[in-house]
């Protein structure tokens, strides 16, 4: 039996639009998603459609298929009477993504702002409590599809089973029949593959990060139920006897806060502000940028590691998650207790990450790797001023850390060392 299908694959995304609202963009946007996820992964009716197809049927079989929607909207989407019509396809198909949960993200295209609760059907209103993407034309369109697509990925992540499981689903075999016996003996052989001899399956991956979320320790780390970079995970899984060090023990002498790159939106509690030092670790932004600083002493004990690394807590909060990098800091930075960082106080950094982070998954455990950091420091090629942990755009995506000023003990960060 060929193996060739049994490849993991990308999101199916379906694009809803109304032609004579959005039609020029949409073209861009879909040849974008198509370089990116494949061609047969996006759904858009003038390009997948053949003649001769019965257009509702061949609709209704996409949307049956699709992991996730864009209702594309632009500056006159909800100003067309069709939209009040019942039988109105595009109304048909973003009623269809909304009744069977499928991920559905509004793109507002060309200025385009969300429409309000009440210009649209009652069908559509739930359309409004989804967080949008904004894509223009002009010199913006390439920095926002890039954001548009870490978004799809976000909401569509499948863990390598899942991917192999859904390609069984989606892709037909062949005219050979096979057997319900060899079709186990293959999932269980590529599972093998794919995942090695400690492969969890998924639902013990949600498993472990429940038990990592009421109590983190290295048993829950080891099944999955911690998310980061795979390099991360997989030095992580390596260790023997990783120690994790809470953020309130004495001798780490731990500090954090988060700051922003100019005044706005008052986040520092008022004034021209920069930061807080509360209860939660910002990073993204919008139109500005949100930095978590943090330093910590390095355990007195403490040698050249293995492997070291930072866990932080994902809170949940709305809209995408955000990619990060890792900064070292180069200069002294403090703050009073319970007063504010300014911007222009901000301490300089180098960076450490040469490719971005992946973006945390929400109400979970995220590790970093800041081996090279600690090493560097133990070793005394430079002065411990502690790390920064920074958006890789601004383009309205943040991710909430949980602080060390947290009410709730068990979720203040970590700091994990395998020696």
């Amino acid at each position: 039996m060929a193996l060739t299908f049994l490849q993991p694959q990308n999101p199916y995304i379906f694009i809803s639009y109304r032609r004579a609202d959005t039609n020029p963009i949409v073209g861009r946007i879909t040849d974008r998603l198509t370089d990116h996820f494949g061609k047969a992964r996006v759904f858009r009716d003038v390009e997948n459609l053949t003649s001769g197809a019965r257009y509702r049927t061949s609709i209704g079989d996409a949307l049956t298929r699709c992991d996730i929607l864009l209702a594309i909207i632009g500056p006159h989407w909800a100003g067309f009477p069709q939209l009040h019509d019942p039988t109105d396809l595009m109304r048909t198909e973003i009623e269809t993504a909304l009744r069977r949960s499928v991920a559905v993200v509004p793109v507002l295209v060309e200025g385009a702002e969300m429409p309000t609760a009440d210009q649209l059907p009652k069908s559509l209103r739930a359309l409004t409590e989804f967080h949008a993407a904004s894509i223009r034309s002009d010199r913006d369109f390439n920095p926002h599809m890039l954001e548009l697509i870490e978004t799809i990925e976000s909401h569509t992540r499948f863990t390598p089973l899942q991917a192999f499981i859904r390609s069984i689903q989606t892709h037909p075999v062949g005219s050979a029949t096979v057997s319900g016996g060899a079709m186990i003996a293959a999932l269980a052989f590529v599972g093998w593959v794919l995942l090695g001899r400690d492969a969890i399956d998924d639902r013990q991956m949600q498993a472990a990060a429940q038990e990592c979320n009421r109590d983190l320790a290295f048993d829950c780390a080891r099944r999955g139920g911690i998310f980061g970079a795979p390099s991360a995970l997989a030095a992580l899984r390596a260790c023997k006897a990783p120690r994790f060090v809470r953020s309130d023990e004495p001798t780490v002498q731990w500090k954090d806060i988060w700051t922003t790159s100019v005044f706005s939106f008052q986040p520092g509690g008022g004034g021209p502000g920069g930061g807080r030092d509360d209860d939660e670790l910002k990073v993204g932004g919008w139109g500005d940028w949100y930095f978590t600083l943090i330093q910590f002493g390095v355990p007195p004990a403490q040698r050249r590691s293995q492997f070291a690394a930072l866990a932080l807590y994902s809170k949940e909060s709305e809209g995408a998650s955000v990619s990060i990098n890792l900064d070292r800091l180069i200069s002294r930075w403090d703050f009073p207790k319970g007063g504010t960082l300014w911007w222009k106080d901000r301490p300089g950094q180098r960076t450490v990450t040469t490719d971005p982070l992946p973006a945390p998954k929400k109400e979970a455990w995220y590790i970093i790797d800041i081996t090279s950091l600690v090493n560097d420091w133990v070793g005394g090629k430079f002065e411990n001023f502690g790390l920064q942990l920074r958006p890789t755009h601004e383009f309205g995506s943040f991710v909430f850390f949980v602080s060390s000023d947290a009410p709730d003990k068990s979720k203040i960060p970590r700091l994990v060392f395998c020696d």
